[in-house]
């Protein structure tokens, strides 16, 4: 697995993001995170997504220690992610350490629908887990 780095800006938002390749230069996965929307001086995972063939096979969990290595070095200590509460990527949060911190409805498309917030309270537990 080969791990790629890019970083852009989105609104103005500093912006990390990582692709994961298999040798054939498929994509496994990408994430990508950056400021906190919700809170100064935290940082936010803004969107992680495996392709099903690559899911369990711990190319999320790699792509989460590099992306809070980049955010380290920008000095973010902190992290959130935003997630719909059916979504079963919750596990995966909670696995890496990060505790259930609120919920609120949000409406897309027309639906309401519940997302969940979760939190890590020191990035460098991601960075230091096996």
């Amino acid at each position: 697995m080969k791990i790629d780095s890019k970083s852009s800006s989105w609104k103005r938002t500093p912006l990390v993001g990582f692709v994961a390749t298999d040798s054939n230069h498929r994509v496994e996965g990408f994430k990508s995170g950056g400021e906190n929307r919700l809170r100064e001086n935290d940082c936010e995972l803004h969107t992680i997504c495996l392709v099903e063939d690559y899911q369990g096979k711990q190319i999320g969990s790699k792509l989460i220690k590099k992306l809070t290595e980049a955010l380290d070095k920008q000095n973010y200590h902190k992290m959130i992610v935003q997630v719909l509460t059916g979504n079963a990527a919750k596990k995966f949060y909670e696995k890496t350490g990060a505790k259930y911190l609120d919920s609120s409805r949000i409406s897309i498309l027309g639906k309401v629908l519940e997302k969940s917030v979760y939190s890590w309270e020191n990035i460098k537990q991601i960075m230091n887990s096996k």
